[in-house]
Protein backbone atom coordinates (compact mmCIF):
# COMPACT_ATOMS: atom_id res chain seq x y z
CA UNK A 1 0.00 0.00 0.00
CA UNK A 2 0.76 3.53 -0.42
CA UNK A 3 3.55 4.99 1.99
CA UNK A 4 2.61 7.50 4.61
CA UNK A 5 5.29 9.77 3.85
CA UNK A 6 3.67 9.90 -0.27
CA UNK A 7 0.52 10.60 1.59
CA UNK A 8 2.09 13.37 3.92
CA UNK A 9 4.11 14.94 0.63
CA UNK A 10 1.07 15.08 -1.40
CA UNK A 11 -1.87 15.89 0.66
CA UNK A 12 -0.53 17.86 4.33
CA UNK A 13 1.24 21.06 4.94
CA UNK A 14 3.59 22.32 2.00
CA UNK A 15 4.57 25.74 0.64
CA UNK A 16 2.30 28.71 0.05
CA UNK A 17 1.09 28.28 -3.91
CA UNK A 18 -1.75 30.84 -3.92
CA UNK A 19 -1.84 30.48 -7.66
CA UNK A 20 -2.32 26.81 -7.60
CA UNK A 21 -4.29 26.71 -5.01
CA UNK A 22 -6.67 29.53 -6.38
CA UNK A 23 -7.20 27.04 -9.56
CA UNK A 24 -7.31 23.62 -7.46
CA UNK A 25 -9.73 25.52 -5.82
CA UNK A 26 -11.63 26.54 -8.38
CA UNK A 27 -11.44 23.07 -10.26
CA UNK A 28 -12.65 21.01 -7.30
CA UNK A 29 -15.75 23.73 -7.55
CA UNK A 30 -16.23 23.02 -11.18
CA UNK A 31 -15.77 19.49 -10.66
CA UNK A 32 -18.72 19.35 -7.89
CA UNK A 33 -21.12 21.57 -9.94
CA UNK A 34 -20.47 19.74 -13.23
CA UNK A 35 -21.90 16.81 -10.57
CA UNK A 36 -24.67 18.72 -9.10
CA UNK A 37 -25.87 19.76 -12.88
CA UNK A 38 -25.41 15.91 -13.85
CA UNK A 39 -27.59 14.81 -10.48
CA UNK A 40 -30.07 17.36 -11.18
CA UNK A 41 -30.12 16.55 -15.07
CA UNK A 42 -30.62 12.57 -13.63
CA UNK A 43 -33.38 13.41 -11.24
CA UNK A 44 -34.84 15.86 -13.89
CA UNK A 45 -35.58 12.64 -16.74
CA UNK A 46 -36.59 10.59 -13.87
CA UNK A 47 -39.21 13.17 -12.21
CA UNK A 48 -40.30 13.34 -16.58
CA UNK A 49 -40.90 8.98 -16.60
CA UNK A 50 -42.54 9.97 -13.45
CA UNK A 51 -45.11 12.43 -14.25
CA UNK A 52 -45.58 11.05 -17.70
CA UNK A 53 -46.52 7.63 -15.85
CA UNK A 54 -48.61 9.68 -13.67
CA UNK A 55 -50.57 11.43 -16.49
CA UNK A 56 -51.05 7.80 -18.15
CA UNK A 57 -52.48 6.17 -14.87
CA UNK A 58 -54.56 9.57 -14.11
CA UNK A 59 -55.80 9.02 -18.00
CA UNK A 60 -56.78 5.31 -17.20
CA UNK A 61 -58.31 5.82 -14.09
CA UNK A 62 -60.55 8.71 -15.84
CA UNK A 63 -61.79 6.18 -17.95
CA UNK A 64 -62.94 3.68 -15.38
CA UNK A 65 -64.23 6.54 -13.49
CA UNK A 66 -66.43 7.48 -15.90
CA UNK A 67 -66.98 3.33 -17.20
CA UNK A 68 -68.41 2.74 -13.57
CA UNK A 69 -70.42 5.60 -13.95
CA UNK A 70 -72.13 5.07 -16.87
CA UNK A 71 -72.59 0.72 -15.90
CA UNK A 72 -74.37 2.57 -12.26
CA UNK A 73 -76.49 4.73 -14.39
CA UNK A 74 -77.49 1.82 -16.88
CA UNK A 75 -78.32 -0.55 -12.97
CA UNK A 76 -80.02 2.88 -11.55
CA UNK A 77 -82.56 2.62 -14.48
CA UNK A 78 -82.58 -1.27 -14.50
CA UNK A 79 -83.68 -0.58 -11.25
CA UNK A 80 -86.36 2.43 -11.96
CA UNK A 81 -88.11 -0.38 -14.38
CA UNK A 82 -88.88 -2.95 -11.69
CA UNK A 83 -90.77 0.10 -9.82
CA UNK A 84 -93.31 -0.31 -11.45
CA UNK A 85 -93.60 -3.90 -11.31
CA UNK A 86 -92.94 -3.93 -7.72
CA UNK A 87 -95.82 -1.82 -7.12
CA UNK A 88 -98.09 -3.80 -9.70
CA UNK A 89 -96.98 -6.96 -8.07
CA UNK A 90 -99.74 -7.86 -5.24
CA UNK A 91 -101.20 -10.02 -7.92
CA UNK A 92 -98.24 -11.82 -8.95
CA UNK A 93 -98.18 -15.47 -8.48
CA UNK A 94 -95.76 -16.76 -5.48
CA UNK A 95 -93.02 -18.39 -7.62
CA UNK A 96 -93.02 -14.84 -9.76
CA UNK A 97 -92.93 -12.82 -6.73
CA UNK A 98 -89.79 -14.49 -5.75
CA UNK A 99 -88.12 -14.05 -9.05
CA UNK A 100 -88.96 -10.74 -8.82
CA UNK A 101 -87.69 -10.17 -5.75
CA UNK A 102 -84.32 -11.75 -6.63
CA UNK A 103 -84.24 -10.16 -9.62
CA UNK A 104 -84.38 -6.28 -7.48
CA UNK A 105 -81.78 -7.73 -4.91
CA UNK A 106 -79.51 -8.40 -7.61
CA UNK A 107 -79.74 -4.95 -9.16
CA UNK A 108 -79.56 -3.30 -5.60
CA UNK A 109 -76.58 -5.49 -5.47
CA UNK A 110 -74.51 -4.76 -8.43
CA UNK A 111 -75.51 -0.97 -8.00
CA UNK A 112 -74.19 -0.89 -4.50
CA UNK A 113 -71.12 -2.67 -5.80
CA UNK A 114 -70.74 -0.53 -8.88
CA UNK A 115 -70.89 2.82 -6.79
CA UNK A 116 -68.27 1.29 -3.78
CA UNK A 117 -66.07 0.39 -7.11
CA UNK A 118 -66.72 4.27 -8.49
CA UNK A 119 -65.85 5.72 -5.11
CA UNK A 120 -62.29 3.61 -4.92
CA UNK A 121 -61.67 5.13 -8.66
CA UNK A 122 -62.30 8.53 -7.78
CA UNK A 123 -60.33 8.35 -4.74
CA UNK A 124 -57.30 6.41 -6.31
CA UNK A 125 -57.55 9.33 -9.01
CA UNK A 126 -57.25 11.82 -6.37
CA UNK A 127 -54.38 11.02 -5.22
CA UNK A 128 -52.84 10.43 -8.97
CA UNK A 129 -53.68 13.76 -9.42
CA UNK A 130 -52.61 14.91 -5.96
CA UNK A 131 -49.67 13.16 -6.99
CA UNK A 132 -48.67 14.07 -10.38
CA UNK A 133 -49.51 18.14 -9.50
CA UNK A 134 -46.78 17.73 -6.70
CA UNK A 135 -44.26 15.81 -9.44
CA UNK A 136 -45.00 19.04 -11.80
CA UNK A 137 -44.15 21.66 -8.55
CA UNK A 138 -40.62 19.41 -7.89
CA UNK A 139 -39.58 19.44 -11.86
CA UNK A 140 -40.06 23.15 -11.88
CA UNK A 141 -38.63 23.78 -8.85
CA UNK A 142 -35.37 20.98 -9.90
CA UNK A 143 -35.48 23.37 -13.16
CA UNK A 144 -35.15 26.37 -11.27
CA UNK A 145 -32.13 24.29 -9.48
CA UNK A 146 -30.08 23.33 -12.80
CA UNK A 147 -30.68 26.59 -14.15
CA UNK A 148 -29.08 28.51 -11.06
CA UNK A 149 -26.21 25.39 -11.00
CA UNK A 150 -25.34 26.07 -14.26
CA UNK A 151 -24.83 30.00 -13.82
CA UNK A 152 -22.83 29.37 -11.46
CA UNK A 153 -20.92 27.11 -13.35
CA UNK A 154 -20.44 29.55 -16.02
CA UNK A 155 -18.94 32.06 -13.49
CA UNK A 156 -16.48 29.80 -12.09
CA UNK A 157 -15.81 28.80 -15.91
CA UNK A 158 -14.85 32.27 -16.37
CA UNK A 159 -13.35 32.89 -13.55
CA UNK A 160 -10.58 30.20 -14.36
CA UNK A 161 -9.86 31.10 -17.96
CA UNK A 162 -9.14 34.30 -15.77
CA UNK A 163 -7.32 33.22 -13.64
CA UNK A 164 -5.35 31.45 -16.38
CA UNK A 165 -5.43 34.04 -18.97
CA UNK A 166 -3.34 36.46 -16.18
CA UNK A 167 -1.12 33.37 -15.91
CA UNK A 168 -0.37 33.96 -19.54
CA UNK A 169 -0.62 37.64 -19.75
CA UNK A 170 1.19 39.08 -16.72
CA UNK A 171 4.79 38.47 -16.84
CA UNK A 172 5.05 39.32 -13.00
CA UNK A 173 2.17 37.19 -12.33
CA UNK A 174 3.23 33.99 -14.85
CA UNK A 175 6.68 34.18 -13.19
CA UNK A 176 5.08 33.65 -9.53
CA UNK A 177 2.61 30.95 -10.94
CA UNK A 178 5.83 28.93 -12.89
CA UNK A 179 7.86 29.50 -8.89
CA UNK A 180 5.21 27.31 -8.03
CA UNK A 181 5.27 24.86 -10.11
CA UNK A 182 8.48 24.16 -9.84
CA UNK A 183 7.80 23.92 -5.99
CA UNK A 184 5.37 21.88 -7.20
CA UNK A 185 7.50 19.48 -9.28
CA UNK A 186 9.83 19.44 -5.88
CA UNK A 187 7.35 18.36 -3.39
CA UNK A 188 5.83 15.67 -6.66
CA UNK A 189 9.75 14.14 -6.99
CA UNK A 190 10.27 13.98 -3.28
CA UNK A 191 6.53 12.20 -3.01
CA UNK A 192 7.84 9.75 -5.62
CA UNK A 193 10.81 8.86 -4.06
CA UNK A 194 8.94 7.19 -1.28
CA UNK A 195 7.45 5.10 -3.28
CA UNK A 196 7.35 1.27 -2.14
CA UNK A 197 9.76 0.17 -4.71
CA UNK A 198 7.34 -1.79 -6.32
CA UNK A 199 7.03 -3.84 -3.04
CA UNK A 200 3.34 -3.45 -3.22
CA UNK A 201 2.82 -5.85 -6.14
CA UNK A 202 2.01 -10.09 -6.19
CA UNK A 203 4.82 -12.15 -7.28
CA UNK A 204 2.49 -12.94 -10.81
CA UNK A 205 1.71 -8.82 -11.47
CA UNK A 206 3.92 -6.49 -13.07
CA UNK A 207 4.70 -9.10 -15.96
CA UNK A 208 3.10 -10.27 -19.06
CA UNK A 209 4.14 -13.36 -21.00
CA UNK A 210 6.49 -14.02 -17.78
CA UNK A 211 8.64 -10.37 -18.88
CA UNK A 212 8.67 -7.64 -16.26
CA UNK A 213 8.28 -4.18 -17.41
CA UNK A 214 11.87 -3.57 -18.12
CA UNK A 215 11.91 -6.30 -20.87
CA UNK A 216 8.84 -4.10 -22.67
CA UNK A 217 10.64 -1.38 -24.25
CA UNK A 218 9.65 -0.39 -27.96
CA UNK A 219 6.60 -2.67 -26.95
CA UNK A 220 3.99 -0.87 -25.32
CA UNK A 221 0.90 1.51 -26.20
CA UNK A 222 0.71 5.22 -25.53
CA UNK A 223 -1.36 6.07 -22.86
CA UNK A 224 -4.00 7.97 -24.94
CA UNK A 225 -4.57 8.71 -28.79
CA UNK A 226 -3.29 12.52 -29.29
CA UNK A 227 0.02 14.32 -30.28
CA UNK A 228 3.10 15.08 -28.33
CA UNK A 229 2.78 18.69 -27.11
CA UNK A 230 5.82 19.27 -24.99
CA UNK A 231 8.46 15.77 -25.27
CA UNK A 232 10.56 14.32 -22.56
CA UNK A 233 14.07 16.25 -22.05
CA UNK A 234 15.38 20.02 -22.22
CA UNK A 235 13.66 22.71 -23.44
CA UNK A 236 13.80 26.71 -23.19
CA UNK A 237 11.07 28.68 -21.39
CA UNK A 238 10.35 31.36 -23.92
CA UNK A 239 8.52 32.89 -21.20
CA UNK A 240 11.00 32.57 -17.80
CA UNK A 241 13.94 32.93 -20.75
CA UNK A 242 15.57 30.09 -19.10
CA UNK A 243 16.66 25.92 -19.74
CA UNK A 244 13.95 23.85 -18.14
CA UNK A 245 13.42 20.09 -18.03
CA UNK A 246 10.85 18.38 -18.83
CA UNK A 247 10.16 15.17 -16.61
CA UNK A 248 7.62 13.78 -18.74
CA UNK A 249 5.54 14.11 -22.38
CA UNK A 250 2.68 16.33 -22.48
CA UNK A 251 0.25 14.87 -25.18
CA UNK A 252 -2.89 16.82 -26.65
CA UNK A 253 -5.82 14.69 -26.57
CA UNK A 254 -9.53 15.85 -26.48
CA UNK A 255 -11.22 16.60 -23.15
CA UNK A 256 -12.83 12.58 -22.03
CA UNK A 257 -10.38 11.04 -23.94
CA UNK A 258 -10.06 7.57 -22.43
CA UNK A 259 -6.56 7.32 -20.63
CA UNK A 260 -5.07 3.38 -20.46
CA UNK A 261 -2.43 1.67 -18.48
CA UNK A 262 0.28 1.49 -20.41
CA UNK A 263 1.22 -2.40 -18.03
CA UNK A 264 0.28 -3.97 -15.70
CA UNK A 265 0.81 -3.11 -12.51
CA UNK A 266 -0.73 -2.06 -8.94
CA UNK A 267 -2.48 1.85 -8.10
CA UNK A 268 -0.73 3.31 -5.56
CA UNK A 269 -1.84 6.62 -5.77
CA UNK A 270 -5.31 8.86 -6.87
CA UNK A 271 -6.13 12.47 -6.06
CA UNK A 272 -4.98 15.81 -6.02
CA UNK A 273 -1.80 17.29 -6.68
CA UNK A 274 -1.23 20.91 -6.95
CA UNK A 275 -0.26 21.88 -10.13
CA UNK A 276 -0.75 18.46 -11.73
CA UNK A 277 -4.29 18.44 -10.90
CA UNK A 278 -5.76 14.76 -10.87
CA UNK A 279 -3.75 12.32 -10.47
CA UNK A 280 -2.61 8.48 -11.00
CA UNK A 281 0.13 6.66 -10.33
CA UNK A 282 0.84 2.62 -11.22
CA UNK A 283 3.55 0.12 -9.56
CA UNK A 284 4.65 -1.41 -12.56
CA UNK A 285 7.27 -3.21 -10.61
CA UNK A 286 11.51 -3.60 -10.58
CA UNK A 287 10.69 0.22 -9.04
CA UNK A 288 9.11 0.97 -12.33
CA UNK A 289 6.08 3.75 -12.21
CA UNK A 290 4.12 5.55 -14.34
CA UNK A 291 1.77 8.61 -13.59
CA UNK A 292 -0.57 10.17 -15.22
CA UNK A 293 -2.03 13.75 -14.59
CA UNK A 294 -4.96 16.51 -15.43
CA UNK A 295 -7.34 13.76 -15.34
CA UNK A 296 -10.97 14.80 -15.62
CA UNK A 297 -12.13 12.02 -14.15
CA UNK A 298 -10.06 8.56 -12.39
CA UNK A 299 -12.19 4.92 -12.60
CA UNK A 300 -9.18 3.50 -10.62
CA UNK A 301 -8.41 3.14 -6.43
CA UNK A 302 -5.28 2.79 -4.63
CA UNK A 303 -4.89 -0.65 -4.25
CA UNK A 304 -6.66 -1.83 -7.42
CA UNK A 305 -4.79 -3.84 -9.89
CA UNK A 306 -4.78 -2.99 -12.86
CA UNK A 307 -4.20 -4.83 -16.69
CA UNK A 308 -2.35 -3.37 -19.74
CA UNK A 309 -4.82 -0.88 -21.97
CA UNK A 310 -7.30 -0.77 -19.05
CA UNK A 311 -8.80 2.71 -18.90
CA UNK A 312 -7.92 4.09 -15.19
CA UNK A 313 -9.18 7.84 -16.07
CA UNK A 314 -10.28 10.73 -18.86
CA UNK A 315 -8.00 13.38 -19.93
CA UNK A 316 -8.80 16.73 -19.11
CA UNK A 317 -7.61 20.18 -17.52
CA UNK A 318 -7.82 19.83 -13.93
CA UNK A 319 -4.61 21.82 -12.64
CA UNK A 320 -3.58 22.77 -15.96
CA UNK A 321 -3.20 26.55 -17.21
CA UNK A 322 -3.65 25.39 -21.02
CA UNK A 323 -6.61 23.34 -21.39
CA UNK A 324 -6.74 19.89 -21.81
CA UNK A 325 -3.79 17.59 -22.03
CA UNK A 326 -2.64 14.83 -20.38
CA UNK A 327 0.76 15.09 -18.54
CA UNK A 328 2.42 11.66 -18.86
CA UNK A 329 5.84 10.11 -16.96
CA UNK A 330 7.73 7.12 -16.46
CA UNK A 331 9.91 6.78 -13.47
CA UNK A 332 12.31 4.11 -12.36
CA UNK A 333 13.98 4.13 -8.83
CA UNK A 334 11.92 7.72 -8.83
CA UNK A 335 14.22 8.91 -11.88
CA UNK A 336 12.12 10.36 -15.01
CA UNK A 337 12.80 8.34 -18.11
CA UNK A 338 11.57 9.22 -21.67
CA UNK A 339 8.03 7.75 -22.55
CA UNK A 340 8.84 7.54 -25.65
CA UNK A 341 11.40 4.77 -25.42
CA UNK A 342 8.79 2.23 -24.07
CA UNK A 343 6.37 2.71 -26.61
CA UNK A 344 6.18 1.47 -30.71
CA UNK A 345 7.89 2.80 -32.72
CA UNK A 346 5.14 4.79 -35.15
CA UNK A 347 2.31 4.45 -32.15
CA UNK A 348 3.33 8.05 -30.97
CA UNK A 349 3.28 11.24 -32.49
Amino acid sequence: MISFALLLSLGASAPATPILDSLRSLDHRIRALESSIDTLRTALAKGERDVSQLTLEEAVLSRRVAEHRQATVGQVRALHRLVPRANAGAGLAPFEEARFVAAMRRVVAAETAEIGRAMELAIALSDKRRAATARRTEQASRHADLIEERNRLARERDARLSLVSRVTRDRVFGGQARLELSTAEGLLDHAIQGLPGGRTLAPTMGRRAGLPFARHRRRLLPPCDGTIDVPFGPRFDEDAQIAVFHKGIDVRAPMGAAIRAIFDGSVVFTGVHAGYGDIVIIDHGDEYFSLAAHLSRTDVRIGDAVTMGQVIGAVGDSGSFKGAYLYFEIRHRGRPVNPLFWFRRGSAR
